[in-house]
């Protein structure tokens, strides 16, 4: 099983996966980490490959953080290097589309790559504009 780990600012992480798991049930090997004002930035990187490791089933690691170029962000990408041997993807601009697929694609036992690209599909395709949407119809 791919392991999912979600690091962003504040609060976000623990309540995508809040609502994700209000819907999808409980999941397993997944992990939240959240930046807040004060924290050490290298601490955080810390333990973000804590968590990666904590995970990892030997599937490989999905991480999905919240801004690009953002310190959450940078930790991961910096985190990968103390992660060798571990199937490693990181995606950013995280949502609950991207986090649902994650999931579902999970339950459908695909594999890291696959993963990967059905959830940076469902994040790009999971923005609308509701009423040019709803005029489609």
């Amino acid at each position: 099983m791919v392991g999912i780990v979600i690091a962003t600012h504040g609060q976000l992480a623990a309540g995508l996966l809040d609502a994700a798991e209000l819907i999808m049930g409980e999941q397993a090997q997944v992990a939240t980490l959240g930046l807040h004002h004060g924290d050490d930035v290298a601490a955080f990187g810390q333990a973000l490959v804590r968590a990666a490791k904590s995970v990892s089933t030997g599937d490989g690691v999905l991480v999905l953080t919240d801004l690009f170029g953002a310190s959450p962000n940078n930790q991961a990408a910096t985190a990968r290097t103390a992660l060798t041997g571990i199937p490693y993807a990181l995606l950013t601009g995280v949502n609950l589309p991207m986090l649902l697929t994650a999931f579902n694609e999970r339950l459908l036992g695909n594999d890291l790559i696959t993963m990967k690209q059905a959830v940076l599909t469902a994040g790009q395709t999971g923005i609308k504009d509701f009423f040019i949407e709803l005029a489609k119809q």
